[in-house]
């Protein structure tokens, strides 16, 4: 937030301000909405456990890894720390959740496309956050 808050004061103009406001507040939004979705796989990791494919051994710890790679991604996007890399592993992870997961299930699971949609829009939001990140 530090290098963010800096660059607004050295180049201080109202489009500056329009627009990092916004952007700031969408950014930590959209972390605690991750690190929520990350605490869900631990509260109902059990329930959860039926949705990891068959053919990954493990079953369960499955859903507790990611949920811990959720609940990283976020807290690394509200603390504005290692966000480009965060953005694309929670996108990559969330594009396999849709081949995985979600794909084969279209035709059974009337759910299938709605998780599909929202994995999509969410690993989206993480190449955004990503792209437009500082950090290398």
């Amino acid at each position: 937030m530090g290098q963010l808050f800096c660059k607004l004061l050295k180049n201080n103009n109202n489009t500056t301000m329009k627009n990092f406001i916004p952007t700031h507040i969408a950014r930590i939004l959209f972390g605690f909405v991750i690190i929520v979705f990350g605490l869900f796989h631990f509260l109902l990791g059990e329930k959860m456990g039926g949705a990891v494919p068959a053919f990954l051994p493990g079953g369960v710890i499955w859903v507790y890894i990611t949920g811990l790679a959720l609940a990283a991604a976020g807290l690394a996007f509200v603390l504005e720390q290692k966000m480009k890399l965060a953005g694309y592993l929670l996108a990559l992870m969330l594009i396999l959740f849709i081949a995985l997961v979600h794909a084969p299930k279209v035709g059974e699971d009337p759910n299938a496309i709605g998780q599909i949609l929202k994995d999509l829009g969410l690993a989206m939001g993480a190449i955004l956050i990503a792209n437009a990140s500082d950090d290398d």
